[in-house]
C-alpha cells in the first residue's frame, strides 16, 4: 500500500484480479512499470500469505484433509458484475460450513449437558441456564 500509494480497496482489487500484469498495477497506481512491478510482486506475496492464513486456521481446526482449492472461484453471494474472486473453492467454502455447524451443536450439546439447572416454579419445567455467548466459547 505504501509502496504504491493505494488503500485498500484498490489493493483488494487488483488482488482479486485474475489476469493482473505489472502493466495493471501502474495503471492503478499511476506509478512507473519499474515500482509497478515491485508492486505486482508484492500482491502476489499477498495472495501467497492469504493461503497459508487460511492453511494455518484449517490446520488449526485439524483438518489438514480438507483441500482449499485457491484459485479465482466465483463467489453467488456478491453482486453479478463482481463475483470472481481469488479465494478457497466453493466446495471448501461448503465444506467448513458445514463442519462449523457441526462443531456449533456439538458444544451447543456440551454446554447444555454441564449447565446449571434453575429451580422451578409452580410445577414448570426446569430451565437450562445457558446464555447465547456460552454457545460460542
Amino acid at each position: 500500500m505504501r509502496q504504491l500509494w493505494l488503500g485498500l480497496t484498490d489493493i483488494y482489487n487488483l488482488f482479486h484480479t485474475h489476469d493482473l500484469t505489472s502493466a495493471q498495477v501502474a495503471k492503478v497506481s499511476k506509478k512507473s512499470l519499474e515500482e509497478a512491478e515491485a508492486g505486482y510482486r508484492g500482491i502476489l506475496e499477498l495472495r501467497r500469505l492469504h493461503r497459508q492464513l487460511d492453511e494455518a486456521i484449517r490446520d488449526a481446526y485439524g483438518w489438514s484433509d480438507l483441500d482449499l482449492g485457491h484459485d479465482f472461484h466465483e463467489v453467488e453471494t456478491l453482486p453479478e458484475n463482481d463475483r470472481v474472486r481469488y479465494t478457497i473453492s466453493p466446495a471448501a467454502r461448503k465444506e467448513i460450513l458445514k463442519r462449523l455447524l457441526q462443531l456449533n451443536h456439538q458444544r451447543a450439546a456440551a454446554q447444555v449437558a454441564t449447565a446449571p439447572v434453575k429451580a422451578s416454579k409452580r410445577g414448570r419445567k426446569p430451565k437450562i441456564d445457558v446464555s447465547l455467548g456460552d454457545l460460542f466459547a
